[in-house]
């Protein structure tokens, strides 16, 4: 509400900075030798905090086989074929988000999206091993999981964000 004036020069008193001396030049000289010589930081673990926060590197071979999904929400208008809603698969290795349309999101219609995105991956030659699985999802839609052998792990109750599909879309 209140606008500063442009072009106006400041009442402050500007502070004159004092010529250092050759003796406190050496000083600051030295300090700077002796933070140089100092050991670097230990990797992953930062010291100068109350908490310790560790950072790890994970070989991206490790994530081949990792899946994620989703059941999105209901759509403001329905397609020409009575599809509401959309059913997601994100697999981690290769970035791939494949999505199939649902009439609902009851079982058999769920159960029968992740078959086509499923068999989609399988295509490309893809096999997953571990799945991510939104805490919301059906009986029939573990069950498929399970018929397929895949491990499966659920988010849990209100931090979707554990779910990487969630993140990906």
């Amino acid at each position: 509400m209140h606008a500063q004036k442009s072009s106006v020069q400041s009442t402050k008193p500007k502070i004159a900075k004092l010529p250092i001396s050759a003796k406190q030049q050496d000083e600051e000289e030295e300090k700077d030798e002796l933070l140089e010589q100092q050991e670097p930081p230990r990797p992953g673990v930062l010291l100068g905090r109350k908490e310790r926060v560790g950072a790890h590197v994970v070989d991206l071979t490790a994530l081949k086989g990792y899946i994620a999904i989703i059941p999105c929400g209901r759509y403001p208008t329905m397609s020409n074929r009575g599809m509401k809603y959309i059913f997601v698969l994100y697999d981690y290795y290769s970035n791939a988000i494949l999505a199939a349309p649902n009439k609902s999101r009851k079982g058999a219609d769920m159960a029968k999206a992740y078959d086509e995105c499923y068999k989609q991956l399988k295509d490309d030659g893809v096999t997953p091993i571990l799945q991510y699985v939104d805490n919301e999802v059906s009986k029939e839609l573990i069950a498929t999981t399970k018929d397929k052998k895949l491990l499966y792990q659920l988010a849990s109750p209100h931090d979707h964000r554990l779910n990487p599909a969630e993140r990906a879309i």
